[in-house]
């Protein structure tokens, strides 16, 4: 009996012995682990890499790979006060975040004086879409070598508060802070343009109205029912042409109101941006597939004469500027089903919240997009002609004496940028103040 038991542990035994050994052979012929393909960028850095004269620069040289390496934040970080080094700082954080040129990307405020939302944005929507493409990739076992981006010597007190109230801070890493001189507008994104975009747009327009409202009655200013509903009608066409023209399908929003004590009395200073990334106002005209083929036909017309008196200029006032001016004028769009009064109106209404339209060497509201750059400060105003008809008239604003649109514009106010912007941007600064306030 025990003959046979063993006999048949034996069996077992080499039974097994042969299992692990076929085993082994379909071990040595089955193919390596494979890794999941690497993520896609986001729609936005994708549109931004596709256009090598915005944030992207291949003039920087490629170093190599190094544990830190700190940028320094320009003096003033705006792109409209200080477009050179504004830019420039972009283009490279852009450069070191994409190319994961260190382990540690310190940004150092030490010199920073002043920041405007729009070059804060845009820093915040970067480096979010890249911290969103870093996670991806580390979850799909791909190397990130880039660990983190830390802020230094931000000390300065209204520095930092920028930077907690709607800046870095509260964007990135969600750390906010309140300031009773500040009531904020935190970062607002719409996406897409698929089922419930048009009711999250309307709750969008609804938050950023009452935010205008909360900040006018600080300077008690409360806004009549009529402006209100203006307000609120201008702004949702705004804020719906940013997303419907947006290559990237994205909308963003952001602002913050300040007040203070001044030799002038009490003031505040109201700050807003709306912006998209894609196409710019020009592109849009230029696309062969543009919906409003009879616009572009004047648009065209319009820079034959131009071309022909000898005004437009390399660099200084070229086509691209000549169309974003143009698509200002009441009636003016790309789409064939809206009537394109947005922009102009958007203008005429924001400007008017400061009391009144007079220059004051502070608000201003500026346009940018692609290589264009137009600015609005009440030097020159809004104007109505008649239509052709003469039965109903047109608002325009043409920055000149003249209030020709067939006259050049003053180049201080409407010119071309060799920085080009990658999608279009609106920013306002309005400065309020209680002895110019008049009743609505």
């Amino acid at each position: 009996m025990d003959k046979i038991r063993r006999r048949q542990l034996e069996l077992v035994r080499r039974g097994w012995l042969r299992h692990l050994k076929r085993v082994n052979r379909k071990d040595k012929q089955r193919s390596p682990w494979i890794k999941a393909p690497p993520p896609i960028y986001s729609r936005n850095l994708s549109w931004i890499m596709q256009n090598p004269d915005s944030f992207v620069n291949g003039s920087i040289k490629t170093e190599k790979f190094l544990p830190t390496i700190t940028l320094e934040v320009p003096t003033i970080f705006s792109l409209i006060e200080e477009e050179e080094k504004s830019f420039q700082f972009l283009k490279e954080l852009f450069h070191h975040i994409q190319n994961q040129t260190c382990g540690t990307l310190y940004l150092d405020y030490t010199k920073c004086e002043k920041i405007d939302v729009d070059a804060s944005v845009c820093m915040d929507i970067i480096i979010q879409d890249f911290k969103s493409y870093f996670a991806n990739l580390l979850s799909k076992g791909y190397e990130v070598r880039l660990l983190s981006i830390k802020p230094l010597n931000f000390q300065k007190e209204q520095i930092s508060k920028i930077l907690f109230s709607i800046g870095a801070f509260r964007n990135l890493l969600g750390l906010e802070r309140k300031y009773p001189d500040i009531i904020t507008y935190p970062l607002c994104c719409g996406r897409g343009i698929k089922v419930h975009s048009d009711q999250k747009l309307e709750v969008d327009v609804t938050a950023l109205v009452d935010y205008i409202l909360k900040c006018t009655s600080k300077m008690k200013r409360p806004l009549n029912f009529e402006a209100e509903r203006n307000l609120f009608q201008v702004i949702g066409e705004v804020m719906a042409n940013c997303q419907g023209h947006s290559t990237t399908q994205c909308r963003y929003s952001i602002g913050y109101f300040q007040e203070e004590e001044s030799q002038d009395g009490h003031i505040g200073t109201f700050h807003l941006v709306i912006m998209n990334f894609g196409e710019s106002i020009y592109q849009k005209f230029k696309n062969p597939r543009c919906e409003n083929p009879q616009v572009v036909e004047r648009m065209v017309e319009l820079s034959s004469n131009y071309t022909r008196k000898s005004f437009l200029q390399k660099g200084k006032f070229e086509e691209d500027t000549l169309w974003t001016l143009y698509s200002l004028q009441e009636g003016v769009t790309s789409s064939s089903k809206k009537r394109g009064s947005g922009t102009i109106t958007f203008i005429e209404h924001f400007f008017y919240l400061k009391g009144n339209r007079k220059f004051d060497n502070v608000s201003r509201l500026n346009i940018c997009s692609g290589n264009a750059r137009i600015v609005f400060d009440g030097t020159y105003g809004i104007i109505e002609k008649p239509s052709v008809s003469k039965e109903t008239k047109y608002k325009m604003i043409t920055f000149n004496e003249s209030n020709d649109i067939q006259d050049p514009p003053d180049n201080n106010y409407v010119k071309y940028s060799k920085n080009y912007f990658p999608g279009t941007i609106i920013s306002a600064k309005i400065l309020i103040k209680d002895d110019n306030l008049q009743p609505n």
